[in-house]
């Protein structure tokens, strides 16, 4: 298979959107349009996601994620403290 994407540069631009949800000098409209965005491509991921195989080291790699999601939340809620 020839991979002719790249993942970084996905992620640059999502990057992107996430930066002009959050810009300060924009207003609520267009903030919320980017945000809706980022929805969309959420919910895209998630459609193809959902129609993929399940591999083996894959319990692991999720379960790890949820790990790290967990700890950020704690150290986030510690630190608001």
């Amino acid at each position: 298979m020839i991979i002719d994407w790249d993942i970084y540069a996905i992620r640059s631009d999502i990057d992107k959107i996430a930066r002009a949800e959050s810009d300060t000098r924009m207003d609520g409209f267009n903030c919320w349009a980017r945000k809706k965005e980022l929805y969309e491509l959420y919910w895209y991921i998630e459609d193809k996601l959902e129609k993929c195989n399940t591999y083996t080291p894959e319990e692991a790699f999720l379960e790890e994620r949820r790990e790290k999601k967990i700890i950020r939340k704690i150290e986030n809620s510690h630190e608001n403290k």
